[in-house]
């Protein structure tokens, strides 16, 4: 049976190419996928990755990417919007 590779918290970081404050702080935000699910194994006081969590959460970084940009108005559009927020 093969052993099953498992990613540190700092290696998971690298492999993301992102700081290990960075993650924390993504994970803080992100707990869990969709579907429940933690995007790390918790041991005890550590994290510990498998190479198909950093899958799932470059997939969630994309999918909350595909929100944002939708939320975000250009210039224009603000200044066409706001008059009709400000109507008496």
């Amino acid at each position: 049976m093969a052993e099953h590779m498992t990613l540190t918290f700092a290696e998971a970081a690298r492999k993301l190419r992102m700081s290990e404050r960075w993650l924390r702080g993504w994970l803080a935000d992100n707990p869990v996928d969709a579907k429940g699910m933690p995007f790390y194994i918790p041991m005890g006081r550590k994290k510990e990755f498998e190479p198909a969590d950093i899958d799932r959460i470059r997939a969630q970084i994309r999918e909350n990417e595909k929100c944002r940009p939708a939320a975000i108005l250009t210039f224009e559009q603000a200044c066409l919007l706001l008059p009709r927020l400000f109507r008496p």
